[in-house]
């Protein structure tokens, strides 16, 4: 049976402590009465406890706070929590406190290795020596909404094994954080330190809609290199920065770095795409290969597109918007820079300095470079350089005129309402600034909380990225080399998840008052609505027709007042299905509605969603969940093992394999795929950036 300890600082280790009333006062306590796999932990709201969590060999445990406010673990010295050789962990709504970066104790605030399925959610650590979260050798770890500031060595860091045939971490994301003001390590000499977010030895890795900004001002060594506000290294494979901000980041004077962003040694598939950068001491990205055996990897195939630099390089110098270099004669090839804004503060746009002849085939292609009237390009007519279809501007004018217009962004999400990412996407960037319209580039559109219910939606458009498939639908597997989903359609699979924060919500149809929020009875973000009428709601694929689903939604109320509902509404005039939300305020509840949809050439869409109906309170909806169940003899359809997806935007590889389709990889694209049928000709893979339409008929299980 599972059971909930609850631990506070005013309870006592005389007690049970299965209750909220009845709390165990430390958490060693608990562990000593019988805490398991399968079982909760609560620390209840202002609660201090001086000791460390140990997870060791557990399966199935959720660590989080309780009730509203914040718990707090203060070690006296050493971690505030370790993970080991466990999986299915959930850690939430927790603050750690370490003695301070400066103490060198060797400390970590969450330190985690040789795990599985780890979800990190709106935590805080603070304070530590070395690393604020540190994950080594894990799989499939979610960092979500936390906050990393004040430690030494690095805010948020996932580290692997050296050598060719060493583990790795894999599959990590890390989205909605902050890595700020993590000065340096004091102990660390000869190398880098004080830096924001950095992936090193991790194979599929994503860092989106994170900040890092002001770290590195600490670092005490001048030799070689710096820190940097998110990097990757070290045989990193198909990794992905997006959607982010480095700014301010700084480093040791007389030392080198303190860059926004870098693509560092042994990376292999490594993307920063839709990123922004300013007010760096360095550059704002660099692309850097060092000479180093930790992988037996090469530096190649790395992208810089849809990105923006100004005002960086603030102090380095030589550095510009972008820097390449390579100063150890070791393979370095294939980089792509692409469709990016470069305004640089004080040098050239790109700096490219210690090209050795192993360096090969860096493209920069349709970027808008602006400076001073310094060089666009530093070596322009170098070996190793194909510059083609830049817009190349070297005026004062326009460079002060890129800086007072473009806004010092501090929230990761507002970059969504960046024109200038869709300008450059679309090649007219450079055209409106030969137009002086710096106004259009940067102007700031309100966050986009509201669409009309007639908006028409791709199906699929609930799906951020290929990236949330891997945690929340498909089957998962890797041959060290290429990360693989397969989609099945059997029944008793769930068809989607939307957990209501991220780009989830560009998939959503919002209405009336609706906002994001933490959530300190289920922390992390949720969607919050508010007022009569407000609601969030997504469609149902049309591609589910004639199976038997269940829509689940996770939500709470926070006054009893509230009326809200789950509802069905039938695009085709039919009544609105609905049963409503029920609980008391301090829980969230699972509310469930399960239909038949009818045939898709009849129907032409259904809409699924949460919706209040009065009262004064609000609704918090964490996570709207689509699945198929069982097939019975009721529900029997002889076409419920084909699946056809329709405007499937994801990010990665499409290609069929054995009868089945995989996604996997890395790029972006739009992918059309044809009706349901078999075929053996479908066999497509979309690198980088493009549109692919795929006429062939398929099936997905021969």
């Amino acid at each position: 049976m599972r059971r909930i300890y609850y631990a506070s600082s005013t309870g006592s280790d005389m007690n049970d402590g299965l209750s909220p009333e009845n709390p165990i006062r430390t958490i060693k306590a608990a562990m000593q009465k019988g805490f398991s796999s399968g079982n909760d932990l609560r620390l209840v709201a202002g609660s201090v406890f001086e000791e460390t969590i140990i997870l060791d060999g557990l399966d199935d445990v959720s660590v989080g706070l309780y009730g509203t406010g914040q718990a707090v673990i203060k070690p006296k010295n050493g971690n505030g929590m370790e993970v080991r050789n466990s999986k299915n962990i959930s850690v939430f709504g927790i603050k750690f406190i370490g003695q301070g970066w400066e103490i060198c104790n060797e400390s970590k605030g969450i330190d985690i290795k040789d795990s599985m399925h780890v979800r990190l959610e709106n935590l805080e650590a603070t304070g530590f020596h070395k690393f604020g979260i540190n994950i080594t050798t894990c799989e499939h770890v979610d960092v979500l909404g936390c906050y990393a500031h004040e430690n030494g060595l690095a805010g948020i860091h996932t580290h692997g094994e050296k050598d060719e045939n060493a583990r790795r971490c894999k599959h990590i994301r890390i989205a909605h954080c902050k890595a700020n003001d993590n000065p340096g390590d004091w102990t660390v000499m000869r190398n880098h330190s004080g830096n924001g977010i950095v992936l090193s030895g991790t194979h599929h890795g994503v860092v989106e809609f994170c900040e890092a900004a002001g770290n590195g001002w600490g670092q005490r060594q001048h030799y070689v290199n710096g820190p940097v506000g998110m990097w990757a290294c070290c045989g990193c494979y198909d990794v992905v920065f997006r959607y982010c901000i480095g700014r301010h980041n700084r480093t040791q004077p007389g030392a080198v770095d303190g860059d926004g962003f870098d693509i560092d040694g042994e990376v292999e598939n490594g993307v920063i795409e839709y990123c922004y950068s300013y007010g760096n001491e360095g550059a704002g990205y660099l692309y850097c290969e060092f000479w180093g055996d930790h992988s037996g990897k090469n530096w190649r195939n790395n992208h810089n597109r849809y990105s923006v630099s100004f005002a960086d390089d603030t102090r380095i110098g030589d550095y510009g918007a972008l820097a390449i270099s390579s100063p150890y004669e070791v393979p370095m090839e294939k980089l792509y820079v692409h469709r990016n804004f470069f305004c640089a503060n004080k040098s050239a746009a790109i700096y490219n300095r210690d090209l050795k002849p192993q360096v090969k085939d860096i493209h920069i292609t349709e970027n808008v470079l602006i400076t001073g009237g310094e060089e666009a390009i530093t070596n322009k007519t170098g070996h190793a350089l194909i510059v083609e279809n830049n817009t190349e501007i070297r005026d004062t004018t326009v460079q002060a005129e890129v800086l007072k217009h473009a806004p010092e962004i501090t929230n990761p999400r507002q970059l969504k309402n960046l024109p200038i990412f869709e300008m450059l996407e679309n090649g007219t960037c450079a055209k409106a600034i030969r137009e002086g319209r710096y106004e259009d580039l940067f102007k700031t559109n309100p966050p986009v909380i509201a669409r009309s219910a007639t908006t028409k939606q791709s199906s699929l458009d609930c799906f951020a990225s290929l990236n949330d498939l891997k945690l929340t639908g498909g089957t998962s597997s890797s041959d060290g080399f290429r990360h693989t989903t397969v989609f099945p359609t059997l029944p008793g699979h769930r068809l989607f998840e939307l957990r209501l924060y991220d780009m989830d919500l560009e998939g959503c149809v919002q209405s009336g008052d609706v906002r994001l929020s933490y959530d300190s009875i289920k922390p992390g973000i949720s969607t919050r609505l508010k007022g009569a009428g407000s609601e969030v709601s997504t469609p149902i694929p049309w591609w589910a027709d004639r199976r038997r689903l269940v829509v689940r939604v996770s939500a709470r109320l926070t006054s009893p007042d509230t009326v809200a509902c789950l509802f069905l509404r039938h695009e085709n005039g039919k009544p609105e299905e609905r049963v409503y939300l029920h609980g008391n305020v301090s829980e969230y509840h699972i509310t469930t509605l399960s239909f038949l949809p009818e045939d898709k050439w009849d129907d032409p869409g259904k809409i699924v969603g949460v919706r209040i109906e009065s009262g004064t309170g609000a609704v918090l909806v964490h996570s709207i969940e689509v699945q198929e169940l069982p097939k019975n003899a009721e529900w029997a359809d002889p076409s419920e093992s084909e699946l056809c997806l329709d405007d499937f935007r994801q990010f990665g590889d499409v290609y069929e394999e054995d009868g089945k389709l995989i996604l996997g990889g890395q790029g972006a694209g739009l992918v059309r795929l044809g009706n349901i049928g078999n075929s053996d000709a479908l066999l497509s893979r979309i690198q980088g950036e493009g549109f692919v339409q795929l006429n062939n008929n398929f099936q997905l299980y021969s």
